[in-house]
This record gives structure tokens, C-alpha cells and sequence, in this order.
């Protein structure tokens, strides 16, 4: 199960952890809620899959009980569609890409938004979720273009932006990073856990926020 969920018997159990946003970043109800349920599921866990070794650190530090050997680390892979790329030709006029949630501070979605403002004639292309109020009173201050596409339309996008903007202050993994590197794509992103497990040596990294 990737969702802490545990069988009604018992059988042998593989659980895989991606990261530990909740227990950082969430707070009441819903963080309890889901560390009960995490709880449960890594503890009952024959084998437990980190996708990273940051996420790996994490767990040994929030559960030191858990014995290094049911602990095995698998990175995630990326989709078929993006290693299918071929063609790389930036836009004109150009833009940097933003994707995924930017409801969470720990993303640093404003912080992309006015960093890419500040490079003359670059805009902001954010793919997720259909923007909140919010957002589109930032969009009237800085250059951003809110997308909602299909594997295919981020391919596309990919192959055609300046760079990745991956600001994220967390991240289990970071699928994001490998999708445009899959595709040739510049990742600019922050020098912290997880990141660097995804971007290796290929990132351009900014020290600090």
C-alpha cells in the first residue's frame, strides 16, 4: 500500500513511505489522522520502500525502532511519455515552468512567481490546479499563465521552456525534476534533501531562499 492502509489478515507487507510533508508542514485533524494510520502501516511493515534517501533519513529519525534492514531505498521512475522525448526548442517569447501543488507555503510558488519577474521579458507558466483568488491578483502583478494539461501538454511544455522553477523547500522525491530532465529540460531548484536526491549533480541550485 502507498496510502498506510493496513490488510483486514495478515500477510506479508510492503509499505512505501514518499515523504513526511504531513508530520513537517500539516497540522491538526488531518496530520493526526494520517501519522496514526503511517504509524500503523511502517510498524506492521515486513519491508518498507523509501523513494529517497532523504525520505529513508527521515523515517530512521522519526522511527529509530525500525531495523536498517527492512528499510530498502527505490527512487521513483518517470513515465514513458517523457522519455519519449525527442525535440527541445525554446519559446519565443520565453517562459519558465512551475509544476504541481502551490497551495502548500513549503512549495514556494510566490517565490517563483516574483523571481521569474525580475528576467525581463520571462514569464511564468504554472501547471496544476485551476488558480485561487489569490492567485490570480498575483498573476496581475507578475507575468504568470495558469495550465491544466495532460501528460502529453506537459511533454510540450517541458521541451519548450527556458528552465524547470522548482523552488520547493521539501520534497520526498520531487517527480517534477526527473519529468524535465527526461525531456532535456533546465532544472533550477533549491540545495536541500530530496531535491538534490532527484537532481544529483544536473540541478543549477540556488543556496538559499
Amino acid at each position: 500500500s502507498s496510502y498506510y492502509r493496513l490488510p483486514a489478515r495478515k500477510v506479508p507487507t510492503v509499505t512505501t513511505v514518499n515523504d513526511f510533508i504531513y508530520e513537517k508542514f500539516r497540522h491538526g485533524l488531518a496530520r493526526q489522522v494520517h501519522a496514526l494510520q503511517k504509524r500503523a502501516a511502517i510498524r506492521e511493515a515486513d519491508r518498507i520502500i523509501c523513494v529517497s534517501e532523504n525520505t529513508r533519513r527521515d523515517l530512521c529519525e522519526m522511527y529509530p525502532e525500525i531495523p536498517d534492514n527492512r528499510i530498502a531505498v527505490v527512487p521513483n521512475g518517470v513515465s514513458k511519455v517523457f522519455l519519449a522525448s525527442k525535440s527541445r526548442c525554446v519559446s519565443e517569447p520565453p517562459f519558465a515552468l512551475f509544476v504541481g501543488s502551490r497551495d502548500q507555503l513549503y512549495k514556494n510558488f510566490r517565490v517563483a512567481a516574483e523571481a521569474v519577474s525580475l528576467v525581463p521579458g520571462l514569464s511564468l507558466v504554472a501547471v496544476g490546479p485551476a488558480p485561487t483568488d489569490d492567485e490570480r491578483k498575483l498573476a496581475q502583478v507578475h507575468r504568470i499563465d495558469f495550465r491544466s494539461v495532460d501528460d502529453d501538454g506537459l511533454l510540450d511544455l517541458y521541451e519548450r521552456a527556458v528552465c524547470l522553477v522548482y523552488p520547493s523547500l521539501y520534497e520526498g522525491f520531487g517527480l517534477p525534476i526527473l519529468e524535465a530532465m527526461a525531456c532535456r529540460c533546465p532544472v533550477v531548484c533549491l540545495a536541500v534533501p530530496g531535491v538534490k536526491d532527484t537532481a544529483g549533480d544536473a540541478g543549477f541550485y540556488v543556496p538559499e531562499n
